[in-house]
Parts: structure tokens; sequence; C-alpha cells
């Protein structure tokens, strides 16, 4: 076989795998510098100036990080974990990147000016699956212990008032509305009642006030005062994220649920729950969140007083009175 026979078969060879690898007549050899200005000149007219901007920005980025100089120096593989590791990039921004710098390599290709399409092969970034619970569970007493006792001790002026907002929560099962809209004139000590207005649809409804809770409102109680009783600022939801992770509470589990405000209200009823499984002590839970509270079911409400889980003992509650009084804002 002469050298003419082998040249052909050479050149017959390359058609087919020019063919098979969809190649063209561009070379490795051309200049990124020049593949990048041509890119933008072409984008220069189809963007705006703002998204001509971003793209140099992005093609500057990765070309510079690997020191790019010719289409040779090109690998897919170092280009998709130079994008991986900008750190300060969200995903969505890192796969902008991917598809910045895959166009212009198509581009190229189509152009002619490199002999394939050398990053086809770059995966997007798969997007994070974020687990959304929405399901709420109630605290457990170690729970509530740990929230009572961090927000008590936290050394700044609203732990105590975080605090009695806590009780007024677990004590009342009132949302968070009922309870920022209570007010003195809505409490009758002597009869140990506490009126709720409604934060969503319904009727007021009137409970018992718990013992605990009772004498911290005895504290400053003002009959038939507008004067709020619990002072619960517009920050409050952020403060009881605060006081759950001080407290070391996770605040989302998949399994088990999420812990927010309205937690405490779950909270409150499967208190009464289980100080008795009972139908009077579902009924009694019923009545005190959602409709006015029913005289019979005072003898359930006086057993979940008496064997209930009180947070903690009224003598403890006297001496924290005595060394820590609740200060109450003036304002209404």
């Amino acid at each position: 076989m002469n050298q003419e026979n082998i040249e052909s078969i050479a050149t017959q060879v390359a058609k087919i795998l020019k063919e098979q690898l969809n190649l063209n007549n561009g070379s490795l050899d051309t200049p990124m510098q020049k593949i990048m200005d041509d890119f933008i000149n072409f984008k220069r007219s189809i963007v705006t100036p703002k998204q001509l901007s971003t793209i140099k920005k992005i093609i500057n980025r990765v070309t510079d990080s690997l020191g790019m100089k010719t289409a040779r120096d090109v690998n897919p593989i170092k280009i998709q974990q130079a994008i991986i590791g900008f750190s300060s990039l969200a995903d969505s921004t890192k796969n902008t990147y991917l598809t910045t710098v895959k166009a212009m390599s198509r581009w190229a290709f189509e152009m002619g000016m490199i002999p394939f399409d050398m990053l086809s092969v770059m995966k997007p970034i798969p997007k994070k699956k974020v687990v959304i619970v929405r399901r709420r569970r109630a605290m457990g007493e170690d729970e509530i212990a740990q929230l009572l006792s961090f927000a008590l001790l936290r050394q700044d002026k609203n732990g105590f008032m975080n605090y009695f907002s806590y009780l007024g929560f677990l004590y009342t099962g009132a949302r968070l509305e009922e309870l920022r809209k209570i007010r003195f004139m809505d409490i009758t000590l002597e009869d140990d009642l506490i009126m709720i207005k409604p934060g969503k649809n319904g009727d007021a409804r009137i409970i018992p006030i718990h013992p605990i809770l009772r004498k911290f409102i005895a504290f400053n109680y003002k009959p038939r005062s507008p004067e709020r009783v619990f002072q619960i600022p517009r920050s409050f939801l952020e403060r009881f994220k605060k006081d759950l992770d001080i407290a070391g509470i996770k605040r989302i589990d998949k399994i088990a649920g999420m812990l927010d405000v309205h937690a405490m209200r779950q909270t409150f009823s499967t208190l009464i729950d289980e100080v008795e499984e009972s139908k009077q002590a579902v009924r009694l839970a019923y009545d005190t969140l959602s409709h006015k509270f029913k005289k019979p079911m005072r003898q359930s409400w006086d057993k979940y007083v008496e064997n209930g889980f009180k947070f903690m003992e009224l003598e403890i509650v006297n001496r924290i009175m005595t060394e820590k009084p609740c200060k109450q804002s003036t304002k209404s």
C-alpha cells in the first residue's frame, strides 16, 4: 500500500469520524478571547445592555478562574467544578453561569470556531429539595420548662415579658392577636374569669384563669382599665424563635412537626387531654379554644388545674414576683 492510498484512507476515516462526532473545521487553538469577544458582539444586538453586562461578567469570571487561553484549555469537568465552587452564589445563579458558558460553546461550534461543542456534556445543578413542614406539634413538658427557663434567664429587658406572654399562651390557648387584645377590663379576678375576644371569626369566649397565670395578672391588676395585660411587640415572633434556639428546642422536625407561636395553643389543648382521656376533657379543650366556656365544664377545668402540668409551682412564682416584678408599659 503506497503513501497515496494511506492518505486517502486516512481522509475517509477522518470524514466519517467528523460526521459521527458532529465536528466542523474549527480549531482547538482558537483563542478564548476571540471566542468571547465575537460571542458578546453577537449577543449585543439581541439582549439588553444590562443582560450583556451580566454575560460579560459571567464569562470573564469563569475563564479567568481557570486561566483558559485557547479552546484547548476548555475542560467541562473543571468548569462545572469551578462554578459549583463559587460559594457566594445561589444554586439558581450557578445554573445561570452554566447556561451562559454552554451557550457560548454551542455558538462557537455553530460558527465553525471550534471543532465540536465542548460543553454539551455539562448538566445543571439539581435543585435542593426544600422540606416544608406545615403540621404543628404540641410542646412536651420538658420543652416548656426549657423555654420558660431560658426566656426568664435572658439578660435583656424583654426576657421577662416574653416569659409572661408564654404563660398567657400556654394557660389560655389564645391566638397571638387574641392574647394581644386582652385588657384588664376583660378580666374579673373575683370570679377568676377572662374574656378572650376573637382574633378570627367567632364569638368572644370566657374561660377560667389558671391560678399561676392569675398570680402574674394580679400583680398589676387594674380593674376596668383599657391597658393591655400582655405587652406583645411586633417583633415577638422573632423573639419566640430566638428563645427556642437558645433553649435548644428544635423548631422544625420532619416527623413530629413544627413549633411556632400557634403550636402553644395546640399544647394547651393537649395538656388538657392528657389529664384525663375522656369526652369531658375533649369537650373542655373544645370549649376553651373555640366557644364560650360552659359552666358544666368547670369541674373538668378544676381537675385540669389540680392534676395538670403547672409549668412551675406557685412558691416559685411568689419568689419571682418578689425578686423581679412584672413591669407593664403605660401604652395601650
